[in-house]
């Protein structure tokens, strides 16, 4: 899928997800997720560790549609945090400019495979960090609805 890139403020268009990734969106059970979300300056944190202060996100699914939005009403935005040696952390936001909610729309295919979208009015950076949230929020919500909340301390409950 194309997809042009803004002069600086990001990636505009309907932005195809991997079919691993689209697999299991379509996994969910229809109905609403309440994840708890790491947050560091009021954005989520993903692939953070150590104490952090915690948020809540909604995701609603359809068959086909996705939303995620944060349960305070506040803007959404999310950073990959990745963890260098030595300590250090390098954190790259996943939205150009924060988000009232992050809507995934589910594509009918001919040949039956899955597509699921990310719906116009979302600047994304890179499209890479944009499949990661989704993944990393995806599996955390498949875990919760199958009933295994217990995960290990180095785990980012996301």
């Amino acid at each position: 899928m194309a997809s042009t890139a803004e002069a600086g403020r990001g990636f505009q268009w309907l932005i195809g997800l991997p079919a691993q990734v689209a697999s299991s969106i379509s996994e969910l059970r229809t109905g609403t997720v309440l994840l708890s979300v790491p947050l560091l300056d009021d954005v989520i944190q993903v692939g953070a560790a150590g104490p952090l202060a915690k948020g809540t996100i909604e995701v609603a699914k359809t068959p086909s549609a996705m939303v995620v939005r944060r349960t305070d009403g506040r803007w959404l935005q999310a950073q990959i945090v990745h963890q260098h040696v030595g300590g250090f952390a390098s954190r790259r936001p996943v939205f150009s400019e924060p988000v009232r909610s992050l809507r995934l729309q589910r594509v009918p295919q001919a040949d039956a495979s899955e597509l699921w979208l990310a719906l116009p009015g979302v600047r994304i950076r890179r499209n890479p960090d944009l499949v990661q949230l989704v993944e990393t929020i995806t599996a955390f919500g498949l875990e919760k609805q199958r009933g295994c909340c217990r995960l290990p301390q180095a785990a980012t409950p996301m």
